[in-house]
């Protein structure tokens, strides 16, 4: 029997949800989806016994190994060595990061800024509220510091690096009238990757287009099963459906997968059983092997772009980066 429960992204939402699905006797949860959330679900998930099997929380500082959490999508370790390789083949050599202050936005911010050293990129941060809405003064600190880098520098080698989530689209609605902005090359991260907000909004849609607006998402390897399934969900959504809803979907016949193995007497036996099942599955985003951190193993990743086909705006895969 499947039970469900949305935190609506809010990770204070987690305990209660948590203590509710314990009371029932559920021990395994897929999900939380975000990294914060994740967070706030471990401490809770260890006094009940619980599995967490996450879809798409990729935080660095997660990656331990031991704990309750596994996660069916890469660690942000390895995006930030993909973001840097997308900004030297650009021949980026000052980076504004613009992060929502959250524990996903700090681990991915400091993750970029080691990378962005090792190829002597200097960087600067700009932080806002992971409840923002108005981002006028996040555009303005933006164009002070761009104002900087262009009197001393030039703006030719100079670009964005947005990590956000939906906000992305009032952040890139106060663009406005700023045609600073329009100087640099823009780029996101996987959260706002295939982003269908971004190209159904003609200002933002053109906007994201003419900054070369670029973000990477680990790569899939479509196969009949997964391309079917996407066409289901993209006739009854009206919009393509998410990678994570595939890596949910993995997450939840793994899991299953154990149950029939092992059983769920013992959760240790469980979570060990877990991993070694993930060595010899192949789900549809592809083959899954989890490291000893319980964070799946993956290289290759993709690169999208808001470009224009047949005289639309679409996303569309732009290249691809291998993290080794």
């Amino acid at each position: 029997v499947l039970h469900f429960a949305d935190s609506q992204g809010d990770a204070t939402k987690i305990p209660g949800i948590l203590d509710a699905f314990n009371k029932k006797g559920i021990k395994v949860v897929i999900g939380p989806q975000y990294s914060s959330e994740a967070h706030a679900a471990l401490k809770v998930a260890k006094k009940h016994d619980m599995v967490l099997l996450s879809p798409s929380s990729t935080a660095t500082s997660l990656a331990k190994s031991g704990d309750a959490l596994f996660r069916f999508c890469p660690s942000d370790s390895a995006q930030a060595i993909v973001m840097k390789k997308m900004l030297t083949k650009k021949n980026v050599d000052h980076a504004i990061i613009v992060a929502r202050d959250d524990l996903w936005g700090q681990d991915l911010q400091a993750s970029l800024k080691t990378q962005f050293s090792k190829e002597k990129i200097q960087s600067f941060t700009i932080t806002y509220s992971e409840n923002e809405d108005n981002f006028k003064n996040t555009i303005s600190q933006i164009i002070q510091k761009l104002s900087h880098i262009r009197e001393k520098h030039g703006l030719e080698s100079t670009a964005i690096v947005v990590l956000s989530y939906d906000e992305i689209v009032p952040l890139l609605y106060a663009t406005r009238g700023k045609g600073i902005l329009k100087k640099v090359s823009w780029f996101g991260s996987d959260a706002t990757a295939k982003n269908s907000k971004l190209i159904t909004d003609p200002y933002i849609s053109s906007f994201a287009e003419s900054v070369g607006f670029e973000s990477p998402l680990f790569s899939l390897k479509p196969n009949k099963k997964q391309k079917s399934l996407n066409y289901y969900l993209r006739s009854q959504l009206r919009k393509e459906p998410s990678i994570y809803a595939f890596t949910a979907y993995d997450a939840l016949n793994v899991a299953l997968l154990t149950y029939e193995n092992v059983g769920l007497e013992n959760v240790k036996k469980y979570q060990t059983s877990l991993l070694s099942a993930t060595k010899n599955y192949t789900g549809l985003t592809g083959e899954i092997t989890l490291n000893k951190a319980g964070d799946r193993i993956m290289s290759l990743f993709d690169t999208w772009k808001i470009t224009k086909v047949n005289g639309r705006l679409k996303w569309k895969k732009s290249g691809q980066f291998d993290t080794n």
